[in-house]
């Protein structure tokens, strides 16, 4: 995944998420204490 564009990714997660009727805004890399270092943070409105 670290390979793929900003877009890309955006475009991945937001088709992840599609099925729950959700729009995804942003999605970037974020510091974790993992074996990795590191967590992916999804920024998504939901649809009522």
């Amino acid at each position: 995944m670290e390979d793929l564009t900003d877009a890309q990714r955006l475009d991945r997660f937001a088709r992840k998420y599609a099925h729950d009727g959700c729009r995804v805004t942003e999605v970037r890399r974020v510091p974790h204490d993992t074996l990795s270092g590191y967590a992916w943070s999804v920024r998504f409105t939901a649809s009522s």
